[in-house]
């Protein structure tokens, strides 16, 4: 025997008041004795949640070694007879089996999808439990139930929260030594909308302020016959602006549709500076919360909608209003929010050298490089031994009170400016020192050659 369920339409996506057909077919290899074929439509939502533990590293590690807790809801379960048909229901003595010739015969069902849950109705405890290997979970019943609309299916929470619709299909045979056959089959479901509001022109909007820092003096590098010397730069009054993002109110946006998105930009100060959009990135946030009798947890995905980077695109204000600015809605208006936003990330990572880009002159790594050892090789000891002459007393005053020059600062005393590229670039603020034993010592990591 065999037994199976075929949708009429299989890979659609089912919602409230659609009715959703189909047929059972079943298979015999010889004559049986059946009792009935019921088919049922349902939907239930399982929950499974332990007390966990947060490891040293902020993140959810593992599970209390206590009993989770298991909550389950019957949401939808309507039935439907199919074998035996009304007029051989009166035929036949109430209670007598039926026999089916081998072959394959086939029952066409049909149900009506509701708007609202039933759960209130039915006992969650059809479905409520579960062995896994050889320990048997029971799910506590709950008086707690919510009559709203059919939730959509959910997936993605493994072992942790699931809602499914499905149709099943159940072949009862008379004799209690003869097991019952079963199959179902799951389908889509996502519930309708509720009723839209009617257009208007208010919009809802998320506001920031923002304030530029003021460029930073780079000051030069001291030395023993150079003083240090600040040299300032043009002095610009560091912008001041306000940027909104605004939605039309209430913010309701639709999946496979474009956002209606407004971005402006107000500078709230005289700073003749130009602002530059640099990179710009939409995310949908999305917060589930699985409750399981007394538990909790909540779980936020972000779901990134457009991403775009290295922009270096001017903002440009009207005349009429000199200090507003629109970012361009072509930049996003084209892409629509995905229906089943899922991304995956993966990363990568390798050490680099990140250097400045302003080379030395040539006749200064003629006169320095040269002369400086290979990397990670012994230091080289020199062919006769060097004897230093002690001297008692106070030390002489014509000694200077700085150190003496360094290698690469007396060659560069004979040398003009690099003639090469200058690129810009923005001094990052100080990072405070770290604590203890560093590697590499501090006057190392200033030494332009520091193997010389």
């Amino acid at each position: 025997m065999a037994v199976w369920i075929q949708l009429d339409r299989p890979h659609a996506h089912f919602t409230n008041i659609d009715f959703i057909t189909g047929k059972v077919v079943l298979r015999l290899n010889v004559n049986e004795s059946i009792s009935s074929i019921v088919v049922k439509l349902e939907g239930e939502s399982k929950t499974r949640l332990g007390v966990e533990v947060v490891n040293g590293y902020g993140q959810y590690d593992r599970y209390d070694r206590g009993r989770p807790e298991i909550e389950v809801h019957k949401l939808l379960y309507k039935t439907a007879l199919v074998f035996p048909s009304n007029e051989l229901q009166g035929s036949v003595p109430a209670g007598q089996a039926y026999t089916l010739g081998a072959g394959q015969h086939e029952y066409p069902f049909r149900f009506k999808i509701p708007i609202n849950n039933d759960c209130s109705n039915q006992n969650s405890r059809l479905t409520n439990l579960n062995v896994a290997g050889l320990r048997v979970e029971m799910a506590r019943d709950t008086n707690r139930h919510i009559k709203k609309t059919l939730p959509p299916t959910l997936t993605g929470f493994a072992g942790q929260a699931q809602i499914r619709y499905y149709v099943k299909v159940t072949v009862q045979r008379p004799a209690f030594y003869k097991e019952n056959f079963r199959a179902e089959v799951d389908f889509k479901f996502l519930p309708i909308e509720p009723p839209r509001p009617s257009k208007n022109s208010r919009e809802s909007y998320a506001r920031r302020q923002h304030h530029f820092a003021p460029p930073i003096d780079v000051p030069d590098r001291p030395s023993l016959f150079r003083m240090g010397s600040t040299t300032p730069r043009n002095s610009v009054i560091p912008p001041i602006i306000s940027f909104d993002g605004r939605l039309p109110d209430p913010a309701i946006i639709t999946c496979n549709e474009t956002l209606p998105l407004r971005i402006l930009i107000t500078k709230l100060n005289d700073s003749p500076a130009t602002i530059f959009l640099q990179l710009i990135e939409l995310v949908l946030v999305g917060i589930t919360t699985t409750r399981a009798h007394e538990l909790q947890r909540e779980d936020v995905h972000n779901f990134i909608i457009m991403s775009l980077s290295n922009l270096k695109v001017p903002l440009q204000a009207p005349e009429r209003s000199p200090n507003n600015m629109t970012i361009d809605p072509s930049l996003w208006d084209q892409i629509p929010l995905p229906n089943t936003p899922e991304l995956m990330v993966q990363s990568i990572s390798m050490p680099v050298i990140v250097y400045s880009g302003i080379r030395p002159p040539q006749a200064l790594l003629d006169a320095t490089v040269p002369n400086a050892p290979l990397p990670h090789a012994p230091p080289q000891t020199p062919s006769t031994p060097i004897h230093t002459p002690q001297s008692f007393g106070p030390p002489p005053s014509n000694v200077p009170a700085d150190a003496p020059p360094s290698y690469e600062d007396a060659m560069a005393d004979d040398l003009g400016p690099i003639d090469g590229p200058r690129r810009e670039y923005t001094q990052p603020q100080q990072q405070p020192q770290l604590q203890g034993n560093s590697p590499v010592s501090e006057k190392t990591t200033q030494r332009l050659f520091p193997e010389t």
